[in-house]
C-alpha cells in the first residue's frame, strides 16, 4: 500500500504583499517576493532611477550586505553587476555538496574588485 502524499506546506497567495515607503518608487516587500525585491531595488541602484543616487561616487553603485546563505542566481548575476560589493556569508559549510554549492561564489568573488578602501571616507 502506497504512502498518500501530501504536498510541500506553502504561504498562501494574500501572504505577499508589496508597500509604497516614502516617497520616489520605494518599495517594501513580504512574504515570497522578497528577493526579487532586493534584486529589482539593486537593479534601480545601478539605474540610477532616483535624483538622490545621483551624487558623486567613490566606486559607482556598490553593495554591503549580510546573509546566512546566498543561493540564487539572479542576485549572483546582479551583484557581478555593482562597481564592488561586500558580502557576509554565515551560513557554515560543512559536506562537500555544500562545498559544491559555495563555488559559485567563491568564483564570483574571485573575479569582482571588492570595495576599495577610498570608498569609504
Amino acid at each position: 500500500m502506497s504512502e498518500a502524499r501530501n504536498p510541500a506546506p506553502a504561504f498562501p497567495d494574500d501572504f505577499d504583499a508589496e508597500f509604497p515607503v516614502g516617497t520616489g518608487g520605494n518599495k517594501a516587500y513580504f512574504g515570497r517576493n522578497v528577493l526579487r525585491g532586493l534584486v529589482d531595488g539593486i537593479d534601480d541602484f545601478i539605474e540610477l532611477r532616483q535624483p538622490r543616487w545621483r551624487q558623486p561616487r567613490a566606486v559607482g553603485p556598490a553593495m554591503l550586505a549580510s546573509a546566512m546563505w546566498i543561493d540564487d542566481s539572479g542576485l549572483i548575476d546582479k551583484l557581478d553587476e555593482l562597481s564592488g560589493a561586500s558580502v557576509v556569508v554565515t551560513k557554515q559549510v560543512r559536506s562537500p555538496r555544500q562545498v559544491e554549492r559555495m563555488q559559485v561564489l567563491q568564483d564570483l568573488n574571485d573575479g569582482s574588485p571588492g570595495l576599495p578602501v577610498r570608498a569609504f571616507d
